[in-house]
């Protein structure tokens, strides 16, 4: 059984260059998801939205949603 924990966030981009407070921890990538639909809804065209994921024993990674999971 795997005893890493992970943990996702949400992480807008105002304007795409200013990061504002991230959203979360998120149990599941889904549920993140999920939430991240709802947010990238009231951002702007030019504001960003990326998600950072956190595993125990792990280095942080970082990556951007595509179109397609945010409709």
């Amino acid at each position: 059984m795997d005893t890493m924990k992970t943990k996702y966030y949400i992480v807008p981009i105002y304007g795409c260059t200013y990061p504002e407070t991230s959203i979360g921890p998120y149990t599941t990538y889904e549920g993140m998801l999920k939430r991240a639909r709802t947010v990238r809804a009231k951002q702007k065209e030019e504001d960003g939205l990326f998600y950072l994921v956190l595993t125990e024993g792990s280095a942080p990674r970082m990556g951007s949603f595509s179109n397609l999971e945010l409709e």
